[in-house]
């Protein structure tokens, strides 16, 4: 029923109008001792240093996994401690790493020339 004076609408008023984005769920971190579970590697053979550098690095460095997985051996300065990544937009950009991934790196760089 239409009151007088009032037009019906044609179409639908609301065609324009989005819904709300659905909310995006945070990825799940690991609290400080998960963390130190994760790095506390005992030694091994090669692919264990390269594991253990990979995890450091990652961690010290906060890198994304997609820079760390397009890294490559000149990308790295570990005099300088720092390491060159292509980030998001292929930004370059220069991040330090910490000493014990220095550390862990180098060591599994003694582990991987003595298998080449």
């Amino acid at each position: 029923m239409l009151v007088r004076g009032t037009r019906a609408a044609h179409g639908n008023p609301a065609y324009e109008i989005r819904a709300p984005k659905a909310g995006r769920r945070l990825p799940h971190t690991l609290d400080a001792d998960q963390m130190a579970q994760l790095l506390n590697v005992p030694p091994g053979d090669a692919l264990v240093a390269r594991d253990h550098a990979l995890m450091e690095l990652l961690y010290s460095s906060g890198l994304r996994l997609a820079e760390l997985v397009g890294l490559d051996l000149p990308d790295l300065d570990l005099k300088d401690r720092t390491v060159r990544v292509l980030g998001k937009g292929r930004k370059s950009r220069i991040i330090p790493v910490g000493k014990k991934a220095v550390q862990a790196l180098e060591q599994w760089l003694r582990n991987r020339s003595g298998h080449d």
